[in-house]
């Protein structure tokens, strides 16, 4: 029964612990007016937080294999309480701090992932993308509302957002203890075969599909970014800076109700789509960036409209891709392979971060954002490349299995 209970409740946790709510609405205006930072100390904070949980990857994973995933995530949900009460409290040393928290705590959170798949095994269930589809809806549904309800709280009080922000980190964290997982209920047998498993190394196509997520994920943020930098250069040549923040806040919304579509629909087809779908998925991320290129390319509404096209794409893109990646790598693993092959897709995107954004500050010293967006393609190129790769790999392991098991039964 409480097996079938961490099941049901997994959707709620995972959308509440998701990511610092209303904070994430409000960071970079936050940190710059009332902590005072500047967008270099900023991009610093980040790059430095990102780097502490990459450097730390193999000591922590460690730590999750002796105390497992249930306490896993109590430490991520109380990091990102501790993160959100450093942003909220501290100076600008407590917000370099608070973002490596916050970096560890999604990092320890990501287990929640292995429990899910432990649960529904032990269920004799495989509806991993269905219940997983629900709680990125949730989590989308509820940044939807807070974009409407976080400004308009800034501007009352700059430390309103930051209490609810507080009020449901506390909240995620007090969640983690009614999350169980069912393979701490395991027999000693079943521990040792585990760790028997554990030796196994990973799949090839377990090996490319995280290679993978160092382009598809960052190359759908960072050009999201950029494409909204790209809108409110050529706006500010005809329009008021008020417009522009108006328009630029409106395309935010748009791109926000997108993720919520994309993926109540995705809800819903999930069962019917295979591994198959991420060539699709690689060829619409080269052409929503290629409509973002177009857009800056042709000048007044019809560019800003190949623009908003393209950011929409991008934006409806990242949680289908996300979820077909893991439901393949649980399908794939078992035990602490699991742990490390989601733990290294997670970092995956990380590094992927890191390395474009490096790639991006380079060409934008001397160049304008649509070299920028031209390099961002081209790495589009390479990812479909990746997947062809990947799909041709998944065919040769099925044929080997097959034949394997042929000559088994011989």
């Amino acid at each position: 029964m409480q097996k079938v209970s961490t099941i049901k409740l997994y959707p709620y946790f995972s959308s509440l612990s998701g990511d610092l709510l209303f904070f994430m609405a409000i960071d970079t205006i936050f940190l710059s007016t009332v902590k005072g930072m500047t967008a270099s100390q900023i991009a610093l904070m980040t790059a430095l937080g990102t780097l502490v949980c990459l450097v730390l990857q193999f000591p922590l994973l460690q730590l999750i294999k002796k105390i497992g995933n249930q306490n896993a995530i109590k430490i991520g949900t109380f990091l990102l309480f501790a993160s959100a009460c450093l942003y909220t409290f501290g100076e600008i040393i407590c917000a370099f701090i608070a973002c490596a928290f916050y970096y560890l705590a999604l990092f320890f959170i990501e287990m929640k992932v292995n429990i899910l798949k432990n649960n529904l095994n032990n269920e004799n269930r495989q509806d991993y993308m269905k219940i997983d589809s629900k709680s990125k809806l949730l989590f989308s549904i509820y940044t939807l509302i807070i974009i409407f309800i976080a400004p308009p709280l800034f501007n009352i009080n700059s430390l309103i957002p930051m209490y609810f922000c507080m009020f449901f980190a506390f909240a995620s964290f007090v969640f983690s203890f009614f999350i169980k997982d069912a393979s701490n209920n395991s027999s000693q047998e079943n521990k040792n075969n585990e760790n028997k498993k554990e030796k196994v190394k990973m799949p090839k196509s377990i090996v490319i599909t995280i290679l993978a997520s160092i382009l598809f994920v960052p190359l759908i943020v960072i050009t999201s970014t950029n494409a909204k930098l790209l809108t409110q250069e050529m706006m500010l040549d005809f329009y008021e800076l008020s417009t522009v923040v108006y328009f630029v806040s409106g395309v935010v919304l748009a791109l926000r109700l997108a993720r919520v579509i994309s993926v109540f629909c995705f809800s819903k087809y999930c069962n019917k789509l295979t591994k198959r779908s991420l060539i699709v998925m690689a060829v619409l991320l080269l052409l929503s960036i290629l409509s973002v290129i177009g857009g800056g390319l042709i000048a007044g509404v019809i560019g800003y409209v190949f623009i908003i096209i393209g950011a929409i794409l991008l934006f409806s893109l990242i949680d289908p891709y996300q979820l077909v990646v893991k439901n393949y790598i649980l399908k794939n693993t078992t035990g602490f392979t699991s742990q490390k092959a989601i733990s290294l897709n997670y970092s995956a995107i990380n590094v992927g971060n890191l390395f474009l954004s490096l790639i991006a500050t380079i060409i934008l010293l001397k160049q304008p954002i649509i070299f920028a967006l031209c390099a961002f393609a081209i790495f589009a190129v390479v990812e479909i490349i990746i997947i062809i790769c990947l799909l041709k790999t998944i065919k040769k392991e099925k044929l080997a299995n097959t034949e394997t098991a042929n000559n088994f039964n011989k």
